[in-house]
């Protein structure tokens, strides 16, 4: 069993058929930690893998909190962090794990996800990538604080990224590593929910004006969403009038969740 590297996914309500068929990608030589935030998911026969352990986390704090957990188990000086909905090759892992000889001194490791880095470099230096996929050198990012758990949706990786680039803690985009995201496709289900959609718009406005507040200043923040305010009020009142359910149920949302921040309110929405 590989004792340098350990890989870890989140989980809430995860379609069964997605969970095993990332299991299935996954090498039986790497030892898996599932952070389970639904309380009481069915594993199956999973359960019962002698490469996997499961954690089940009394309070759904997010996804930040559930890498964390993760993070603070791992006993491997590096782990790995999967969203279930990503899509990779079997030598993903065995190629992304040798960059960790090869770049000595690093915080955070990441593939170009959907080959959106089209840099001649093998690797460079990068601190606004995407966190479908990271590496961690665990001792470093717990250095950083690991993840705010302030946010419960989107803007995460954001944040820890910004905080690695103000204490130097190198990020490294590997351009040559691909992997794909399909990004909001793992819960169960595949009819359009609107608690959902609303969720998720809530937490991204929420998340959006936290960022700015907490590190540049809570007038740049004012004045960094005052437009997109004003959008999502038109925008609302147009769909009022054309009865758009889905898009009445975003927009509403959002603005919530923005209200809700600018009012200093915890992230409290939640599924």
């Amino acid at each position: 069993m590989n004792e340098n590297l350990t890989v870890i996914i989140v989980v809430y309500k995860t379609k069964k058929e997605l969970l095993k068929n990332f299991i299935n990608q996954i090498d039986a030589n790497y030892k898996i930690l599932i952070v389970d935030n639904s309380f009481s998911y069915n594993f199956g026969e999973i359960e019962n893998l002698q490469n996997v352990s499961i954690y089940r986390s009394p309070v759904n704090q997010g996804n930040g909190q559930g890498i964390n957990i993760g993070l603070r188990m791992v006993k491997s000086p590096y782990a790995i962090y999967f969203d279930i909905d990503t899509i990779f090759e079997n030598t993903l892992l065995s190629s992304i794990e040798n960059y960790i000889t090869k770049i000595k001194s690093f915080c955070i490791l990441l593939p170009n996800i959907n080959s959106s880095n089209k840099s001649n470099e093998e690797f460079i230096e990068k601190y606004d990538g995407e966190g479908a996929i990271m590496l961690f050198n665990v001792r470093e990012v717990t250095n950083v604080g690991l993840f705010d758990t302030d946010y419960f949706l989107y803007r995460e990786e954001t944040d820890l990224f910004y905080r690695c680039k103000l204490n130097d803690k190198k990020i490294y985009l590997l351009t040559k590593i691909i992997a794909q995201h399909r990004g909001s496709s793992s819960m169960e289900g595949d009819n359009v929910d609107l608690k959902i959609v609303g969720l998720r718009s809530w937490h991204y406005m929420w998340s959006y004006f936290y960022f700015y507040k907490k590190h540049y200043s809570y007038y740049y923040a004012i004045a960094k969403c005052s437009n997109i305010f004003s959008r999502d009020l038109g925008k609302l009142i147009y769909f009022i009038l054309k009865r758009d359910k889905l898009n009445i149920c975003i927009r509403y949302n959002r603005l919530l969740g923005l209200i809700s921040s600018i009012l200093l309110l915890k992230s409290s929405k939640r599924p």
